[in-house]
């Protein structure tokens, strides 16, 4: 809780605070940069959002599978009953608000200055959008995948400069 961290942390006494987070905290820090900013607003302390990665897309994936992000994120979303804690100006402006679990909906409606990194090896990314994922893992396996996509991403996961070389466009 803020309060807590402004009484138990001296908050109230900073200049300016950097909201941070990275993967899942970077996701995090798209959603929930604007509340925080609001509230420091009251004690008259500037925020600025820092967002490494968690920019987890709504797309289809490479496999044909379908939108298994939206699938997951969207479950996630009314399962956990998040529309209260997902950013009041994306919920107002977009038609279904479990998209604005997704940081790409959060970040078009967000006032508080950010800024973005999304690195290229972002792995959880990948792994989500993968077609060489382990049975069970998102997204299902849906056969083999083109070779082209194979020498772009090997087997064992592990991706390198020398093999993102092979990847096509």
């Amino acid at each position: 809780q803020l309060d807590n961290l402004v009484a138990t942390k001296k908050l109230g006494t900073f200049k300016q605070i950097v909201l941070s987070g990275c993967s899942a905290g970077g996701m995090a820090c798209y959603v929930k940069c604007d509340f925080v900013a609001s509230y420091f607003k009251n004690l008259s302390i500037p925020v600025k959002c820092l967002c490494d990665a968690g920019l987890f897309l709504d797309v289809e994936t490479v496999t044909g599978a379908g939108n298994v992000m939206e699938t997951r994120y969207h479950d996630i979303a009314k399962q956990m009953q998040s529309k209260p804690g997902l950013p009041s100006a994306c919920v107002a402006a977009e038609a279904d608000w479990k998209q604005c679990i997704f940081s790409q909906y959060a970040l078009k409606h967000m006032q508080t200055p950010t800024f973005a990194i999304n690195s290229l090896y972002n792995f959880g990314e990948w792994e989500m959008l993968s077609p060489i994922a382990p049975a069970g893992v998102f997204p299902p396996d849906t056969g083999n995948p083109p070779a082209d996509w194979s020498k772009c991403w090997p087997a064992n996961g592990k991706l390198s400069p020398d093999t993102f070389k092979q990847c096509n466009s």
